[in-house]
Order: C-alpha cells, then structure tokens, then sequence
C-alpha cells in the first residue's frame, strides 16, 4: 500500500450560513483512479476546490502536494479559443513557470492526451470532446502528483469520454493520483474506488461493486424501475439518514 498523496481529516465548510462540508474525511494514494459521486449540491465541487487550494475549510486538516504539483481541471474549462492547441499548452506552460522549454512541454502534453493531431488547431474549431481534452490537458502540465477532475466528460460522446479515461488511467499508472467527479456510472465502473458524498459528508468509501449492498435498510420509491443493483444502493445512499462523521 502506498502512503497516501492527499490526506483530509474532519473537514467542513460553509457557504454563508448554509453548511457544504460536514466532518469529510478522505485519502487518495497514487497510482489510483478514484471517482467522487454524489446528487447535485452535496458538496464534490467545494471538496475538490478545497484540495486544490482554492478555497480554505472553516475546520479540519489537510496534507496535499505542493500548489505546483497539483493539476486541477474545473467544469467548463478555461483555454482560449482563438489560441491553437500548442498556443495553449505554452501559454499555460510558462504561467505556471514550470521548468523546461515550453514547446516541449507543450508538444509531450499533447501527446499524453493524445491530442498531436490537432496541435494546431484553433480551440474554436474543436468538437467538445476534443475541447475538453484540451482541457485535460492543461491540468497535466508538469506532470503532476494529484490531478483532480470536475465533471470533465460533461457533454461528451461516447468515443472522447473512452479516450479521456485511458488518459487518466495512463497518469495513474505512471504514479499520480486521479480523482474526478462524475454522474455516469459506466464511467465509474473503470475506476478503481469510488467516494460519495451526501449532504456534504462522506457515505461511502470502497469498490464501486460494493455500493449495490450499501444502506440495505433504507426503502426506495419502486415506481423508479430500477434494475441495477449499483444504481439502486446509490439511491439508498442518497436517501439515507445523515451520519455523524466519523
């Protein structure tokens, strides 16, 4: 077992008078995927926003890599569209001053996302799929130890989502520590553990597998009709009584 990359302990957070984050605890090691699900306002945006620093807790701790060894990747992205792929990754090369050429590092970053074909292509005239690997992208530069992913196959087809979690596969087994926030179950099936977040605190932490057993005494509306076994513990979960956190 590796030691872990991130380490988070009691954390809690809230917006105004409303709490996001109540008492969340997490670990994320290298080397492994892991996918951060949960229904809408149960907080996954605010945790990744505190892990990559952007936002402070109001308590708890945190041990993370350094700011420059962290890639993070929000919704919606933000390169530029009038810039080609490789204007970009320099661009955003020498903003975060990494070390080292910038058309070189640019030219392996998009070769890691697998983007060498459209090097020179106008971030205008990519397809979303191919703007949102971009996207991706961005957050690999300087290779980071952690790389944390907001819903980043939001709107995307089918083919861009299979190349975007080969990428993420690819950084985990060279040693980074993946986490990436999705609704897609398909998606998180290739993941290696799977965290959800309900209410802003951790109700489940293990293989994706072992979600179809959790909360089995919680009773779900069957007019849902559904069959997956995954699906309907993750429903369980979501209507669940709040836990303290532990």
């Amino acid at each position: 077992m590796t030691e872990p990359v991130v380490e988070a302990r009691g954390l809690e957070y809230a917006y105004r008078t409303r709490g996001v984050l109540r008492g969340v605890d997490l670990e994320l090691r290298s080397g492994e995927v892991v996918a951060l699900l949960g229904p809408n306002g149960a907080g996954k945006t605010t945790l990744m926003k505190l892990l990559v620093g952007l936002v402070a807790p109001d308590a708890g701790t945190t041990r993370v890599p350094a700011a420059q060894s962290i890639g993070w990747v929000p919704q919606g992205g933000a390169v530029y569209q009038r810039l080609t792929v490789r204007e970009n990754l320099r661009l955003f090369a020498r903003l975060l001053e990494l070390p080292g050429d910038a058309e070189e590092i640019a030219a392996t970053t998009a070769h890691a996302a697998q983007l060498d074909p459209w090097l020179d292509t106008p971030g205008s005239d990519l397809s979303g799929g191919l703007r949102q690997r971009l996207n991706v992208a961005v957050g690999l530069l300087g290779d980071p130890r952690l790389l944390v992913l907001d819903e980043p196959t939001t709107g995307v087809d089918l083919e861009h989502r299979a190349a975007m979690f080969h990428v993420l596969r690819q950084r985990a087994d060279a040693g980074c520590s993946v986490l990436v926030s999705t609704h897609s179950l398909e998606e998180a099936m290739s993941v290696d553990r799977a965290v959800v977040l309900v209410d802003g605190r951790v109700a489940y932490s293990g293989s994706i597998g072992g979600i179809a057993d959790a909360a089995p005494g919680v009773a779900l509306d069957e007019t849902l009709g559904l069959d997956d076994p995954i699906s309907r513990g993750l429903l369980r979960l979501w209507a669940a009584e709040p836990q303290v956190a532990r």
